[in-house]
């Protein structure tokens, strides 16, 4: 019996052997996940710090490269109250208009050139082939806007009508809230002043 005895025994030691290597092994992995995971929280709060920043320098510095604002500018009452005017038609964010990551990304750095060399045109930061595709993407929004009332305008030509046509050109601009570049809006004069 002693020698059955034994047997048992020999054969409980290893499974607790096992059991004591399986709670080591499952100890060992809850404190590198845990640490992974200290270490993930760690990179996610550093983002977002460095995020915040980011985005805190930029609003100080007037300058927001996340939006396009399409608008019209028009010098019709330059002579008579020494103005520009500027009419806002749209405010989109960037990836709205450029779907495609390589073209916004490339926009956005012509964007910071303009910024650091004072020039507000941001497309002469663009090779040609890159100008020709960002500008007709943006004729292509603006086109969007005026659409219906083509239509509508081509309609109106068959009778006598008070509409007329007018041509724009366009161009894309880094805008700022400060600096040099903004003081054309300001007017010389009240309006209805004479």
């Amino acid at each position: 019996m002693a020698h059955t005895r034994g047997t048992v025994l020999s054969r409980q030691r290893p499974s607790v052997r096992a059991l004591l290597l399986t709670l080591l092994r499952t100890g060992l992995s809850a404190f590198a996940g845990g640490l992974f995971i200290l270490a993930l929280r760690k990179l996610i709060v550093w983002q977002t710090s460095r995020r915040q920043r980011k985005a805190e320098a930029q609003w100080r510095q007037h300058v927001d490269f996340k939006e396009v604002q399409a608008c019209i500018l028009t010098t019709e009452h330059l002579a008579d109250l020494g103005r520009i005017e500027k009419r806002t038609l749209f405010v989109k964010p960037i990836t709205e208009i450029f779907k495609n990551d390589y073209i916004s990304e490339t926009i956005l750095e012509a964007a910071r050139k303009s910024v650091e060399q004072q020039d507000p045109f941001l497309v002469i930061q663009l090779s040609q082939e890159e100008k020709w595709h960002v500008l007709n993407t943006c004729l292509n929004h603006l086109s969007t806007l005026f659409a219906p009332y083509h239509v509508f305008f081509n309609e109106a030509r068959r009778v006598q009508s008070y509409y007329k046509s007018a041509w724009y050109c366009f161009t894309l601009t880094c805008a700022q809230t400060e600096a040099s570049g903004r003081w054309f809006i300001t007017p010389l004069k009240p309006v209805g002043e004479n």
